[in-house]
């Protein structure tokens, strides 16, 4: 989990998909020494938004991109918004 002060959902998803790139590009070396084991990241992205009650709801947010990453295919970034999370 990484908290990002004062950056938009622009930067954040931005950032997210760096790290997400560089652990793919990572595991391409790696994959000569761990045949057919490929390295990759799915990444769920969340923002800070004033109906959230609880640091949690934030981490939730988060934890359903992922997952959502996860079944669309993995080694990817997913930004859920506010109305995806059900936040009114």
């Amino acid at each position: 989990m990484f908290v990002l002060r004062n950056t938009d959902e622009k930067g954040a998803y931005g950032y997210a998909e760096r790290i997400r790139s560089e652990i793919e590009r990572r595991g391409k070396i790696m994959s000569q020494r761990f045949h057919g084991h490929l390295l990759t990241v799915s990444i769920g992205v969340s923002v800070y938004h004033r109906r959230y009650t609880q640091y949690t709801d934030m981490i939730e947010a988060a934890d359903q991109a992922m997952y959502r990453a996860k079944n669309e295919g993995r080694n990817r970034v997913v930004m859920l918004t506010d109305v995806e999370t059900g936040k009114k």
